[in-house]
């Protein structure tokens, strides 16, 4: 998916499915993802924003498993925070939720 992974991008948003992200408009995103060459800038930002274009990301019903979404974060290089940009939305704020509390265990182990 660039530079830095030699995974594609359908397997980055597999990724995504397993720990439990649901997409609403796959194809759109696919279409868009595949009209640029810069993939990581553009995801992000229709993450923050696909809400418009109807691309949204939702928590699945069964929950979602934070730490492998951050471990696919990481895996195709993306900066942490870049799902949980929207206002408001269930998984927005339960991965904002889940992120403060990862960095509060790391504080309290490392204070």
């Amino acid at each position: 998916m660039g530079n830095a992974s030699n995974e594609s991008f359908d397997g980055f948003l597999e990724s995504l499915k397993q720990a439990g992200i649901e997409i609403d408009n796959e194809q759109n995103l696919k279409q868009r993802m595949a009209e640029t060459s810069q993939r990581r800038y553009a995801f992000r930002t229709i993450a923050a924003n696909g809400n418009v274009i109807g691309i949204e990301f939702h928590e699945s019903e069964n929950g979602s498993d934070f730490d492998q979404i951050q471990s696919t974060l990481e895996r195709f290089h993306f900066p942490p925070g870049t799902l949980h940009a929207g206002d408001g939305d269930e998984f927005s704020q339960g991965a904002a939720m889940a992120e403060s509390a990862c960095a509060a265990a790391g504080a309290a182990r490392d204070g």
